[in-house]
């Protein structure tokens, strides 16, 4: 008779029915957790699909028919879920509504992700070639039980998704959701997104490894057909619990920032780009004014009306850094915001593109100033013009957005600068700006006036 409770290691990967009553149970539940909840389309030899899966006892055959309906993946809710079609559509939630899914949210954020996140960590864990080869048998227990707390986890974290989320959010730029609070489209889009095409997708493929890693080591009677392609998958994507932890740290990251937090992250890889066009002007003026000898100048840097038109770009430049500077790295950085504004996340996203549209507009601007140069002058003076008037716009646009939705939120502390200490300083930077693009725009007419 086998013994079914002594755990001696496994020797080498021939399949080991000693062990078989314990790895055919964690092999169907692997089975059961992706056909539950995996959403790519099952294939003919997809575990979801197969019930009749070679046999580590004999080779599996060129072709076996499937017995059973091709059912597709995640086919009813999980028990627990709340039926969908009693949900209410955006944006005419309730206030009882609203805060109900905000609480739904909040146990994504504080419980259900970091918990599921802990679940993958420990499945790796116990999926390492020596634990299932040393002590196979205390693996496999292992194995199940874990299984019996991953599938409450992920019924309560797709039950919640269905709620909060109900149908795809194809924008993230709604104008009529500023009343939906932590709700907002940018938000949930980005959720979604994520849910749909980041780490529940890895959730899955998480599972089908340790699917395929139990029958590949020999301890269940099913035989391993790589369904789940572990090699090509990592090769390609990398660990799938790897993928999990970050994606799900992205996810937290978003749920727990605020609505200006969300906008300033966006301006940081938006930034730079500024900074480098200040610093290459800044390099072309100096360039110019140490030369004594023109023929030693790389032909970018000959004076001329580039020059000239560099020299009154730079504060036009300059301001434009300072006012992300005044935000996102001091001043109003400083601040403690509420994490809510009164923005529609239409008005969210066009003050978070706001950096990176002025960026583009000012490496635009220092092209023209390159090309600049005999009688192309003349044919670029209407673009750089135009090039400049787009940077105030955006600007402005920012400007109006901060002023009406962002200053009201300061609050009063007597070691911090007040509302109308931001209200004053964006006076004296917009006169500032307005003077810069008045006396740009009139050097550039002069490249209109023939040479004499």
């Amino acid at each position: 008779m086998t013994d079914t409770t002594s755990d001696e290691p496994v020797s080498g990967l021939r399949p080991r029915p000693r062990y078989w009553d314990l790895g055919d149970p964690v092999v169907q539940g692997f089975q059961h957790l992706i056909s539950k909840f995996d959403p790519r389309p099952p294939t003919n030899d997809d575990p979801r699909t197969n019930d009749n899966p070679p046999t580590n006892e004999e080779p599996p055959s060129g072709e076996e028919a499937l017995t059973g309906e091709e059912a597709p993946a995640n086919v009813g809710p999980p028990t627990d879920e709340r039926p969908v079609q009693t949900i209410q559509e955006d944006p005419f939630l309730s206030l009882d509504e609203i805060n109900l899914r905000e609480e739904l949210l909040e146990q994504l954020h504080s419980h259900l992700l970091p918990l599921i996140q802990d679940q993958m960590s420990a499945l790796c864990h116990s999926l390492h070639p020596l634990g299932y080869l040393v002590k196979p048998k205390s693996t496999l227990r292992r194995l199940l039980r874990m299984q019996s707390e991953i599938e409450p986890t992920m019924d309560q974290i797709q039950s919640i998704m269905t709620i909060v989320c109900p149908k795809p959010i194809p924008l993230a730029t709604r104008t009529d959701d500023r009343h939906l609070r932590g709700l907002k489209a940018h938000r949930l889009h980005f959720l979604k997104t994520e849910f749909d095409e980041g780490w529940w997708r890895y959730i899955c493929q998480t599972l089908g490894e340790a699917y395929e890693e139990i029958q590949q080591a020999g301890l269940s009677s099913e035989r391993s057909r790589n369904q789940f392609d572990i090699s090509s998958y990592r090769d390609n994507f990398g660990a799938p619990t790897v993928l999990v932890h970050d994606s799900i740290e992205s996810a937290l990251e978003r749920l727990k920032e605020s609505e200006f937090d969300y906008v300033k992250h966006r301006w940081e890889s938006a930034i730079p780009r500024i900074e480098l066009v200040l610093e290459n002007i800044n390099a072309m003026l100096y360039q110019s004014a140490i030369s004594t000898n023109e023929d030693s100048l790389p032909r970018l840097f000959i004076p001329g009306p580039m020059i000239y038109l560099a020299k009154v770009a730079l504060p036009i430049v300059t301001l434009s850094r300072l006012f992300f500077a005044k935000l996102a790295k001091r001043g109003l950085n400083k601040e403690r915001l509420p994490s809510l504004t009164e923005m529609s996340s239409d008005q969210i996203e066009s003050l978070a593109k706001v950096a990176e549209s002025v960026g583009n507009e000012v490496l635009k601007l220092t092209t023209l100033l390159v090309w600049v140069d005999g009688g192309r002058a003349a044919a670029h003076s209407r673009d750089l013009i135009y090039r400049v008037r787009r940077i105030k716009t955006h600007l402005d646009s920012a400007l109006f957005l901060v002023l009406l939705y962002l200053v009201p939120l300061i609050p009063a502390h007597d070691n911090f600068a007040t509302q109308n200490d931001y209200k004053s300083w964006f006076v004296v930077w917009n006169h500032s700006l307005i003077l810069a693009l008045h006396n740009f725009e009139r050097a550039a007419k002069l490249l209109d006036i023939p040479a004499l």
